[in-house]
C-alpha cells in the first residue's frame, strides 16, 4: 500500500506552501535524509504528517509530527533497530538479516509494550505523554508529546560538562518524585540517565523512554538492557533482582555525573574492587549530609539502598533546593541558571554555543548558551538570563537560542531601541533571524555589539 506524502509543508513549522530552501516563516532549511529516515510530508495513520528528524537512538526514530485531527504539534517515535532494520522502496520496514532476529522481535514487542506503560501516566506531568499507538509499514509507533528543549545530558555538554549544584538538586528532587509515580504503578524504568531525564524551556523536567522498563510482576529472565555508569550490578545477569532499588541506583548516578562532571565506573569494575571518590570532594555545593544519602543510594548492595523512591526522596537535605527553581523562571529555570546569572558558569568553552559582548559596556564578557532554550537579552535583572545595564537597552531586548538541528543561532527582537543587524538594517520586531556562527548584531543602534559563535 503507498504511503501519501505532503512535499509541499515545512518540515519544521509545517508552513504551506513550502517550495524547499529556506523556509520563509520559520528559517528552516531541510535537510537531505539517509534511506533508513523516513522523509518529511509522510502520512501516518491518515492523521500524522511527519516534519523533521528530532533524534535516533539504538532502538527508534524520533519525528516531529503535526496531528492534522487538531493541527496541534506532537512527536512520533518509530520502532526502527538501526543496526538490523532495512526499508523497501515503499519505506515499509523489515529485519534485515543482519544480528539476531530473535533480539529484533523482542525489541519489536518491548516497543509496544512502552505505548502500553505510558498510557498509565496520562495526566502525570513528570512522565512524557503518549496520545497513541499504532501499527504501520511493517513497524509500531507512539504518539507522544512535543517536549521543547534538551535532555540532561546534552544540557551538560552545553554548559561544560556540569550543571549548577542548586538546579541539580532540582532535577534530581523531581526525578525521585517521577519514580514514587512510576513505581506506584509497578513498574521500573531500568534506564534512567540523563539521556532520560529531560528539561523544557518552560523548566519542566520529565522521564522520557520507557522502552526498557517491565513491570515488577514479571518473573523468569529478564532481557539484559543497561548503560555502563548508570546501571546497578543486578542490571549485568537476567538472573538480578530488580526494583524500586534498581532506579534509585541510576538516578543517584545521573546526579552524581550532573554535578561533578565524573561519571561512575561500570558496575562491574566498581565490583572489582574500583573505588569512587565522595561526592561531597568532587563537586562544590555538595555538602557532607547530601554525599551520604548518594553514597547509600550507590551502594553495591541492594539490600544496603533505600527500598524506595519515597524513602530516597525523603532523606534528601531539602536544604539545597534551588528557591524558585520551578517557578516562572523561564528559560533560565530550563538552563539550570539563576536568571540574569550565567557569567559564573561560564569556565572554559569548547565547542560550546556562546554570545559575548565585543564592543560596549561591559565589553568582552561571555556567556555560554544551552542548546535549543531560549535565552533572554536586557538590562531588568529577574527577567533575564543576560543582563546588560545600559540604559539604551530595553528591560527585554532580545531572546536568542542556539538550535542544534541547523547549527546556527536564532535571534527575535522584542524590544523598543531595536535590535540590528552589523551592516545597521533594523531586524522586524518578532521575526526569528537566522545567524550563523560568528555572526554579529548590535542592541540598539550602535551601543552594544554581540556576537555569537561556538568556542
Amino acid at each position: 500500500m503507498a504511503i501519501g506524502r505532503h512535499t509541499n509543508i515545512c518540515p519544521n513549522c509545517f508552513h504551506s506552501p513550502y517550495k524547499g530552501g529556506i523556509c520563509p516563516r520559520c528559517k528552516y532549511t531541510a535537510a537531505e535524509s539517509d534511506a533508513s529516515i523516513l522523509p518529511y510530508g509522510i502520512v501516518l495513520s491518515d492523521r500524522y504528517i511527519l516534519g523533521r528528524l528530532l533524534g535516533v537512538g539504538g532502538f527508534g526514530v524520533t519525528y516531529l509530527t503535526l496531528d492534522i485531527a487538531d493541527n496541534s504539534v506532537r512527536a512520533v517515535k518509530e520502532y526502527f533497530p538501526t543496526t538490523m532494520a532495512a526499508r523497501d522502496a515503499q519505506w515499509r520496514m523489515g529485519f534485515s538479516g543482519k544480528g539476531d532476529r530473535r533480539v529484533f522481535d523482542h525489541g519489536f514487542r518491548s516497543f509496544r509494550r512502552e505505548a502500553d506503560f505510558l498510557k498509565l501516566f496520562k495526566g502525570e506531568p513528570l512522565v512524557v505523554q503518549v496520545s497513541d499507538s499504532f501499527d504501520a509499514n511493517g513497524t509500531t509507533y507512539l504518539v507522544m508529546e512535543y517536549l521543547d528543549g534538551v535532555n540532561l545530558k546534552a544540557l551538560l555538554r552545553s554548559l561544560g560538562g556540569k550543571v549548577p549544584m542548586s538546579y541539580a538538586f532540582d532535577i534530581l528532587v523531581s526525578m525521585a518524585a517521577a519514580l514514587e509515580k512510576i513505581h506506584a504503578k509497578g513498574i521500573v524504568h531500568r534506564d534512567i540517565s540523563p539521556e532520560n531525564i529531560f528539561v523544557t524551556k518552560g523548566g519542566d523536567k520529565k522521564i522520557i523512554d520507557f522502552g526498557a522498563a517491565k513491570s515488577m510482576k514479571e518473573s523468569g529472565d529478564t532481557a539484559i538492557l543497561l548503560k555502563p555508569g548508570f546501571a546497578p550490578p543486578e542490571q549485568y545477569t537476567s538472573k538480578g533482582r530488580q526494583g524500586a532499588w534498581t532506579d534509585i541506583y541510576a538516578l543517584a548516578a545521573s546526579f552524581y555525573f550532573a554535578v561533578s562532571g565524573v561519571k561512575l565506573p561500570d558496575a562491574r569494575e566498581r565490583e572489582a574492587g574500583v573505588r569512587i571518590a565522595p561526592l561531597e570532594s568532587i563537586a562544590p555545593g555538595v555538602g557532607i549530609e547530601l554525599s551520604l544519602v548518594i553514597d547509600k543510594a550507590l551502594s553495591l548492595d541492594i539490600g544496603e539502598r533505600y527500598r524506595s523512591a519515597d524513602e530516597f526522596r525523603k532523606a534528601l537535605p531539602i536544604r539545597h533546593a534551588a528557591p524558585g527553581a520551578t517557578g516562572a523562571a523561564g528559560a533560565a529555570g530550563a538552563a539550570g541558571l539563576p536568571s540574569g546569572g550565567m557569567r559564573g558558569y561560564v569556565g572554559r568553552l569548547s565547542g560550546v554555543p556562546y554570545i559575548m559582548i565585543e564592543r560596549g559596556r561591559g565589553e568582552g564578557e561571555k556567556w555560554p548558551i544551552p542548546h535549543n532554550i531560549d535565552i533572554r537579552i536586557g538590562r531588568q535583572p529577574g527577567m533575564n538570563n543576560v543582563v546588560i545595564f545600559d540604559r539604551s537597552i530595553s528591560r527585554e531586548h532580545s531572546v536568542i537560542r542556539y538550535d542544534s538541528d541547523s547549527g546556527n543561532f536564532v535571534l527575535r527582537d522584542v524590544s523598543t531601541n531595536g535590535t540590528f543587524s552589523d551592516r545597521g538594517a533594523r531586524y522586524r520586531k518578532g521575526e526569528a533571524i537566522m545567524l550563523a556562527p560568528g555572526s554579529r548584531f548590535f542592541l540598539a543602534k550602535d551601543n552594544i555589539m554581540m556576537r555569537v559563535g561556538l568556542g
